[in-house]
């Protein structure tokens, strides 16, 4: 004899609002910030912040007042902790030996758009930049700008192409 076996209740996840379990309604509303609720809840409530990393980096998503407000609301809520093992520089970062060089490469690029050959570009704008220091001699300095323009200094590569991406 068989007995009847009873299907315990599914489980299911808590949604804001009882019709959310309808797809066509859940990414269907006439508030353009819906999908950004979505993925601030997503991020909030279950940690998955890759599918709000990836509407943050689209810029076929426009960003409004309302949406800056939960994303600094957000912000506010959860503690922001760098990972031990993930030492990353930031996008915006720039050191100051960097900053330097690319304000020299910027006049040694006016300087060779007008004419002048890079080698006296790069005289000119050491001669300026040089500061008296007991490290270095002016040709050090001319060596260290022609790296910098050549692309031979790998700090200001990366630092390049990190600059890259905000634009």
């Amino acid at each position: 004899m068989k007995t009847a076996v009873r299907k315990g209740k599914r489980k299911r996840e808590s949604r804001p609002f009882p019709w959310a379990d309808r797809i066509w309604l859940r990414y269907n509303s006439a508030d353009p910030n819906w999908l950004w609720y979505h993925m601030f809840d997503a991020a909030d409530r279950r940690g998955n912040k890759e599918p709000l990393i990836k509407m943050l980096r689209d810029l076929k998503y426009e960003m409004t007042p309302a949406v800056r407000e939960c994303l600094a609301d957000l912000l506010e809520r959860h503690t922001l902790v760098r990972l031990p093992h993930e030492q990353r520089i930031p996008v915006y970062a720039v050191s100051q030996t960097d900053s330097m060089f690319l304000l020299m490469r910027d006049e040694v690029l006016k300087l060779t758009a007008n004419g002048t050959s890079q080698a006296e570009a790069i005289k000119r704008v050491a001669s300026l930049w040089y500061a008296d220091s007991d490290e270095y001699t002016r040709a050090d300095a001319e060596n260290k700008l022609a790296d910098a323009i050549n692309g031979r200094r790998g700090s200001l590569r990366r630092t390049l192409k990190r600059l890259a991406r905000l634009r």
